[in-house]
C-alpha cells in the first residue's frame, strides 16, 4: 500500500505540506479515488507569488490519469488564502494549474495522444471529455511549451506558403532544415511573414547573421523578405519548388488550351519540360547547373506561350538561387518529406473554424515541444507565456 501511495503521489508531483490521506473505489467500474490532506499550520503560495496564512478550505475534485490506474479522481480540501489587504484568493496546488479541473498528468497524457497521431475528437472521447474542452488543453499549453523549446544549431531555415483552402489566405511556416523541426508558423504571407520570423528569432536570443541559408519557394516576397531581414544569408530555391511552379503554370495552359486548337498545338512542344528541369539537381557542379538551366530557359521561351515565357523570366531571376541549392548541404528529399507531412496536415485542418487550433496542433506535432517540461513551465511562470 506504501508503494502504491509513493507511485500516486509521484505521479501528482505531491510535496510537504500534501500528502495521501486516503484511496476509495466508487462506483460499478471501481473508479479509484485518490483523497488528499495537508499538514495543518502550513502557509501556502497564492497565484500572486508570495505565501499567506490560510482562512478556510473548499472542496475541489480534478480528473487524473494514471499509467496503472488509468481514469480517476483526485479530491482535496483546499486552501482559501487571506492576504493582507483582507481579500481571499485560493492557493496554488501543485498537480493542476490554477482554475482547471484536470490534472497535469491527466492533460500531459491527451497531448502525447495528440502529439502521437490521435485526432483531437478521438482523444477525447477515449478520455471522457468534449472535443472543445481538449482544444481548449491545447491552445493553452503548446504556445507555453513552444516557447521553451531549444532549437540547437540554427543555422539553415526553410519558409514555405500554403493556402488555406476556402477560408483564404496563406499558412506561412519556417523549419530548421537540418532537424526537420517546425519554427514558426504565422497566418502572414510575403515580407510582413519574414518580418514575423526575424522578430520571433530575435526575441528567442538567436544571432541572424548565424544563418547561412534560407530555403524558399519563388515568391518575389518571401526573397525580398529574407534578403532584407537574413542579409548574412543565401537565398536558395529547392528544385521541386521549380517543379512545382513549372507544373502549376502548365495546368493552366492546358486547361485553356482545351479551346485554343493554336495553343494546343505549340503546347505540345513543352511536354518534356519537367523532366528537362529535374536533371538541374543531377548536374556535377554549380556551372554546369546554370548553364542547364539557362537552356532550359530557352526552350521555355521558344514556346512562345505568354504565361510560358514569364515562368522562363522568373527562372532565371531565382536562378543563383536554384544552383545554389546544391551548395547548401540540404537534403530536398527530407525537405520535401517535411513539407508533405505539413501540407497534409493542413489539408485536414481546413474545416476548422479556428486557425490557431490548426497551428497549435502543427506545432505540437513538428515544433520539438517536451510534455516533460510542462510542470517546470507551471511553477516558473504559473502557466503564463514566457
Amino acid at each position: 500500500m506504501r508503494n502504491e501511495r509513493d507511485n500516486l503521489g509521484a505521479g501528482l508531483s505531491l510535496s510537504y505540506p500534501w500528502y495521501i490521506k486516503e484511496l476509495e473505489y466508487r462506483g460499478a467500474r471501481g473508479i479509484l479515488w485518490i483523497k488528499l490532506a495537508y499538514t495543518r499550520g502550513h502557509n501556502f503560495l497564492g497565484n500572486d507569488g508570495e505565501y499567506h496564512r490560510v482562512r478556510d478550505t473548499v472542496r475541489r475534485i480534478w480528473h487524473h490519469w494514471s499509467p496503472q490506474y488509468g481514469r480517476c479522481h483526485v479530491q482535496a480540501q483546499v486552501p482559501r488564502l487571506l492576504r493582507e489587504d483582507g481579500s481571499v484568493h485560493i492557493a496554488t496546488v501543485p498537480w493542476a494549474r490554477l482554475g482547471c479541473g484536470l490534472t497535469l498528468a491527466f492533460e500531459r497524457h491527451c497531448l502525447q495522444l495528440v502529439q502521437g497521431g490521435n485526432t483531437v475528437e478521438r482523444t477525447a472521447r477515449q478520455m471522457g471529455m468534449y472535443s472543445q474542452q481538449l482544444w481548449g488543453v491545447v491552445n493553452h499549453w503548446v504556445p507555453r511549451l513552444h516557447a521553451h523549446t531549444v532549437e540547437g544549431n540554427l543555422t539553415h531555415l526553410g519558409i514555405h506558403s500554403i493556402p488555406l483552402g476556402k477560408k483564404g489566405g496563406m499558412l506561412t511556416l519556417t523549419i530548421n532544415t537540418m532537424t526537420g523541426q517546425l519554427l514558426h508558423v504565422t497566418l502572414r504571407e510575403g515580407g510582413d511573414a519574414i518580418g514575423d520570423l526575424a522578430r520571433y528569432l530575435e526575441g528567442k536570443y538567436r544571432d541572424l547573421e548565424a544563418i547561412t541559408f534560407v530555403c524558399t519557394d519563388l515568391s518575389h516576397g518571401h526573397i525580398n523578405g529574407c534578403l532584407r531581414h537574413f542579409q548574412g544569408a543565401s537565398v536558395v530555391h529547392a528544385p521541386f519548388h521549380i517543379l512545382d511552379r513549372v507544373e502549376d503554370t502548365l495546368e493552366a495552359v492546358c486547361h485553356k488550351a482545351r479551346t485554343d486548337h493554336t495553343l494546343k498545338t505549340r503546347l505540345a512542344d513543352t511536354k518534356e519540360l519537367v523532366p528537362l528541369l529535374e536533371r538541374v539537381k543531377d548536374m556535377p557542379d554549380t556551372e554546369t547547373a546554370r548553364g542547364y538551366l539557362a537552356y532550359c530557359c530557352d526552350r521555355i521561351r521558344d514556346s512562345g506561350i505568354p504565361p510560358l515565357q514569364g515562368l522562363a523570366d522568373l527562372l532565371g531571376e531565382c536562378s543563383q538561387g536554384v544552383v545554389g541549392f546544391k551548395e547548401s548541404d540540404m537534403d530536398q528529399h527530407q525537405l520535401k518529406r517535411v513539407w508533405q507531412r505539413i501540407a497534409l496536415m493542413v489539408n485536414a485542418g481546413r474545416g476548422y473554424r479556428n486557425v490557431q487550433n490548426l497551428t497549435n496542433l502543427l506545432l505540437l506535432r513538428l515544433g520539438g515541444v517536451t510534455l516533460d517540461s510542462m510542470g517546470a513551465v507551471l511553477k516558473d511562470g504559473m502557466g503564463r507565456v514566457p
